[in-house]
């Protein structure tokens, strides 16, 4: 890997989302709704280098998401940003676009767990 984060950004513009993951790196995600469906994240060592660059919202990804077990903070660190947030009644409900064009739908409940998960084709 080895790049730069001023090589990542010149080679692909200005990330979807910019943030920190629990071990303090941080994470460019990419998602390309014009051209696909894809989502990807480049994670940077302390020093700006890309440590790795890997897809994200994969079906092992998706199929981590336990009702009941898994919170928030571990439905962003494997799928993401959402596309969207919504809500239904007080619960917040986080949406996320497939690679397949089907959109997932995450609906979280008390103490920011997943209360249930749902899939919709387009």
């Amino acid at each position: 890997m080895g790049d730069t984060m001023e090589q990542v950004r010149a080679r692909t513009g200005l990330p979807n989302a910019m943030r920190f993951l629990a071990s303090g790196e941080e994470v460019w995600e990419f998602n390309d709704a014009r051209v696909s469906y894809s989502a990807w994240r480049v994670v940077f060592e302390p020093g700006g280098a890309v440590r790795e660059k890997l897809p994200i919202r994969r079906p092992a990804d998706v199929a981590r998401v336990k009702t009941g077990v898994t919170t928030a903070p571990e439905v962003l660190e494997w799928l993401g940003e959402p596309a969207g947030v919504s809500f239904s009644g007080a619960a917040p409900v986080w949406e996320y676009r497939q690679p397949d064009g089907e959109r997932l739908y995450v609906r979280f409940g008390a103490g920011r767990r997943v209360q249930d998960v749902a899939v919709r084709s387009r």
